[in-house]
């Protein structure tokens, strides 16, 4: 436990290792200052839990639904966003579909993102596409067929989710469209103590599950009303560093679906959106009382986790190589198969982020991969910025950004926008 946590996240987190095992708390504090992160001024946080079933994701985000301006869902649809029931048909009860009920304001909890992914492809693209209009602060769908009619809705919605390793496999999908979600990949635990801790406190899911959601509500109700405060300058270059990082590496690369090659060159994704995530995400560990050290290395891990895992590995053992390494030599080191990581150290080459060569002359000489340049120089840290030598030397070489980018932040006055949903003649069943 580190000296520098505060009084409330120690007890919140002696909490949640007395009932289960937790040798890494970071995404209990990654999910914690996501909520505090969507409360504050500015757009959404939309973080997802990623890690295999069973391995601790419900536990952690489910406590969220106790708060005030949580909404739970176990899957989405359009309808179940915005409902055009007619009224006739209405039952009930029924208020007009999930952004209804948010109206201005709400962070919307999901134990399993997964079921969302496990839609067919039409509906899948209809909910992702509609995702992305949410995330912007407003939708619009249209309905019916005779005259059809509009329902609207605009507002602010955090997503604090768990999801399973599945999520790659739809990289390319979410990518093409701009994804809106922060990763946060769970560690290999030992998983005979997880088994050990889950049998321990068999018979008393509830009462675990009720202290769980106590601790996380106190840590975020004395979390409340905190400003924004401003950044150092050092703190500017290091989230400049880590979004550039991150979505650079994160960037989509389009394959064809049968044959599998390259179909063009991306460009790189911009790191506007994602630089101000982080900017919250760091306000929300602060607030919560996550030490300095800790909240550096937590969001480095998230500019790591951005990308697809296929790549992270790779990646990551090319980077504690420091040498050229072969692609079978890869394969085999990070238990991958070599057509796998083969795609993997593709995408990144024609990022920029890895260097392809060959060993001989001969057209059929084998491929040799080593990081560029540019990705040593621009490798996630993980030190204090104010820490001499744990800034890149290369911050020069980032892009500029706006000076805006950094002036305090505003929410807009909802409370203009009482009746978030139009056209409500047409109500939720």
């Amino acid at each position: 436990m580190s000296a520098e946590m505060a009084p409330g996240l120690a007890e919140c987190l002696a909490t949640f290792r007395r009932w289960l095992y937790l040798p890494d708390p970071g995404h209990l504090y990654m999910v914690l200052a996501a909520a505090v992160a969507n409360c504050a001024p500015g757009d959404p946080v939309w973080l997802l839990v990623v890690g295999p079933p069973s391995a601790g994701k419900t536990e952690v985000v489910s406590p969220l639904v106790r708060m005030p301006w949580a909404h739970s869902a176990a899957t989405l649809t359009e309808a179940a966003l915005l409902s055009g029931t007619p009224k006739r048909e209405v039952q009930a009860g029924a208020k007009g579909g999930l952004l209804c009920e948010v109206g201005a304001f709400g962070v919307l909890v999901m134990k399993d993102f997964t079921s969302i992914l496990a839609e067919n492809r039409e509906t899948q693209s209809q909910v992702l596409a509609a995702l992305r209009e949410v995330f912007d602060g407003s939708w619009t769908r249209h309905v019916g067929t005779d005259g059809g009619r509009t329902l609207s809705w605009q507002g602010k919605l955090g997503l604090i989710a768990g999801v399973t390793p599945t999520i790659d496999q739809h990289h390319a999908v979410i990518g093409q469209m701009g994804t809106r979600f922060l990763f946060y990949r769970l560690a290999t635990d030992d998983a005979n103590k997880v088994a050990r801790g889950a049998l321990a406190h068999g018979g008393r899911e509830g009462k675990m599950r009720g202290e769980l959601a106590d601790a996380v509500e106190k840590v975020l109700t004395a979390a409340s009303d905190v400003t924004l405060r401003e950044l150092t300058e050092p703190e500017q270059e290091r989230l400049v560093c880590l979004a550039v990082f991150a979505t650079t590496c994160r960037t989509a690369v389009e394959r064809d679906p049968r044959t599998r090659e390259i179909l063009d060159v991306p460009q790189p994704e911009g790191p506007a959106r994602f630089v101000g995530q982080l900017r919250l995400l760091l306000h929300g560990l602060e607030t919560i009382g996550v030490g300095p050290p800790e909240t550096w290395r937590l969001l480095a891990k998230l500019a790591l986790d951005a990308m697809p895992a296929s790549r992270l590995v790779v990646l990551r053992h090319l980077h504690a190589a420091a040498t050229q390494l072969g692609t079978g030599e890869i394969a085999s080191a990070v238990q991958l198969p070599t057509v796998t990581a083969r795609r993997g150290l593709e995408d990144l080459a024609l990022l920029g982020v890895v260097d392809r060569s060959k060993v001989g002359t001969h057209e059929n000489a084998p491929d040799h991969w080593a990081l560029s340049t540019w990705t040593t120089d621009h490798w996630p840290p993980e030190g204090v910025p104010d820490t001499p030598g744990t800034t890149p030397s290369s911050v020069s070489a980032v892009p500029e950004t706006p000076d805006s980018l950094y002036s305090p932040l505003t929410l807009p006055d909802f409370r203009e926008h009482s009746d978030a949903c139009t056209e409500l003649e047409i109500e939720v069943s």
